[in-house]
Order: structure tokens, then C-alpha cells, then sequence
């Protein structure tokens, strides 16, 4: 009796003391820090996020731990990239879904008119928002329950992505030039929908040699290009060499911010202003 009584004032549980605990949230892997954003943007905190490639980590060199590769072991959804091109899954997608034998597995860019040698399709708010659709379908497949929410929450995303959209074209409607200059082609879906030309001092993974850095500094000399775009994942010598022979500047920014939403904006501001006489 004293413990009911108990129990009715100060909320204490009955029973043997135990508290019940709370199931475990699914776990969704993915690839890389966007894709983790677009996941949080739509499940919030009803998933526990694991993303394989770190932030300032390079896709093209980065291995996996081996606390990631036991984190998969319980994934109920990995979200691949899916571009034939992207060097990080051509490694070890296999190999990280063999740590995951109940995960469903989807490609994010399924659907999507894809580009050669350019896997970095998030740059892209259009495309950003047909990956967005396949990965709410994939975590309203894993966790129902909440599918009301999770759809309320990607109408929220792309109406997002769609005024950003809007105000990137308006940004790039009305300039002269309309060729920029990177050291990693990471831009070529940005680039397409703004119709920009996006110029890149490396190829294939690898250092441009001293021949294709005297190209492109003639290239972008008489270009009037003052501006060279790195990433934080790479290194910056050879445009800082281009940019030291042009009398310009390096600016970084990131295609796999993890603040996917932020950085893009910033990145097309500061793009607009290389592209402003």
C-alpha cells in the first residue's frame, strides 16, 4: 500500500525497480557527411547515423576503421552513392556491406541522369532533392511508424532545396563570365544547372603535371580569372601555384560539408564573386 501510494505521488515505477529501456534506434550507414544530412533532415533523431567517410577525410584514399566496420554489423539501411565513378565504393562498398547482412541497401542517385567522372552529384540542389525522395523512402521502409513525420519533414527539405535553387539561379543569371577554376572537378552538376563551365587542374585522382598547370594559368590569364577553388580534403599546392602565377587567391570550399545546406550557399556566393569583374 505505502508503495502504491508512492508510486501515485512521485511517479516511481512498480515492479522490481527495473526501468524499461528504449529499443534501440536503426541504424543507417552511408557514405559520406551530405548524405548524413539529408538522413537527419528527415528522420531527426528516430536513427542513429553512421557515416563511412569521416568529415575532411578523402574519398579517394580514406580506409575504414575497424569500430566502423563493427557500427555496420547492426545497419538496418545503407545508403550508397551509386556513381560508378565515386573511388571510396569502388574499394569497399562490398566489403562494408558484407559487415552488414540485414541491411537494405539504396542507391541515392538512382534515377538521376548521372555524369562521368563526376560522382559529387549533392552539389547539385535539383539533384539533392531526387536523392532526398530515395532516402525518405528508404527509412520510412525500415522505421513505418513514423512515415507521416519523416514526409512532413522531406516536403520541408526540398521546399528548402527549391528556394535555394531559385536563388542560385538568380545569383548566376546575369554575369559575363561564366568560367571558374578548380583544382577537383567537384562541380560539374552545380556548374550544369547555372550553365558555368567549371575548368579543373586535376585529372584522375592525380597531381597535374607542370605542363597542365602552364595550361591552365594561360587559360586563366586570359580568362581574367583571379581565383582558384580548392578543397579541404586535398591538397592546395598546385593551386596555390596557379594562383601565385595568375596574382590571384585560393578559396576553399567543400562538397562534402557536413552543413550541407550552409556551405553550398556559401560556396555559390563565393563563386559568383570570382565570376564578378
Amino acid at each position: 500500500m505505502v508503495a502504491l501510494i508512492l508510486s501515485a505521488i512521485f511517479g516511481l515505477p512498480m515492479g522490481c525497480g527495473k526501468t524499461r529501456e528504449a529499443p534501440p534506434k536503426p541504424v543507417v550507414a552511408v557514405s559520406i557527411v551530405p548524405q548524413a544530412y539529408f538522413v537527419r533532415r528527415i528522420a531527426g533523431d528516430s536513427v542513429r547515423v553512421e557515416v563511412m567517410i569521416p568529415p575532411g577525410a578523402n574519398p579517394a584514399t580514406y580506409e575504414p576503421t575497424v569500430d566502423q566496420m563493427t557500427a555496420l554489423s547492426k545497419a538496418a539501411l545503407y545508403v550508397k552513392v551509386g556513381h560508378e565513378s565515386f573511388p571510396f565504393e569502388q574499394a569497399w562498398l562490398d566489403k562494408l556491406l558484407a559487415q552488414a547482412p540485414s541491411a537494405t541497401v539504396i542507391d541515392s542517385t538512382k534515377g538521376i541522369s548521372l555524369i562521368s567522372g563526376d560522382p559529387h552529384v549533392w552539389v547539385s540542389p535539383r539533384q539533392a532533392r531526387k536523392m532526398a525522395q530515395t532516402i525518405a523512402a528508404g527509412l520510412k521502409a525500415i522505421v513505418p511508424s513514423k512515415a507521416d513525420a519523416f514526409d512532413r519533414n522531406l516536403n520541408a527539405l526540398q521546399s528548402d532545396m527549391d528556394a535555394m535553387d531559385a536563388g542560385f539561379k538568380a545569383l548566376f543569371s546575369d554575369l559575363s563570365l561564366r568560367r571558374f577554376y578548380v583544382f577537383h572537378a567537384a562541380w560539374t552538376y552545380f556548374a550544369k544547372d547555372y550553365g558555368l563551365e567549371q575548368v579543373s587542374l586535376e585529372h584522375g585522382h592525380r597531381e597535374p603535371s607542370s605542363h597542365a598547370i602552364q595550361e591552365v594559368v594561360v587559360s586563366a590569364k586570359e580568362a581574367g580569372v583571379k581565383t582558384i577553388f580548392a578543397q579541404p580534403q586535398m591538397s592546395a599546392k598546385s593551386a596555390e601555384l596557379v594562383a601565385q602565377e595568375i596574382g590571384g587567391r585560393v578559396v576553399i570550399i567543400d562538397p562534402l560539408a557536413a552543413d550541407w545546406m550552409v556551405e553550398l550557399r556559401r560556396a555559390a556566393k563565393e563563386i559568383q564573386k570570382a565570376l564578378t569583374p
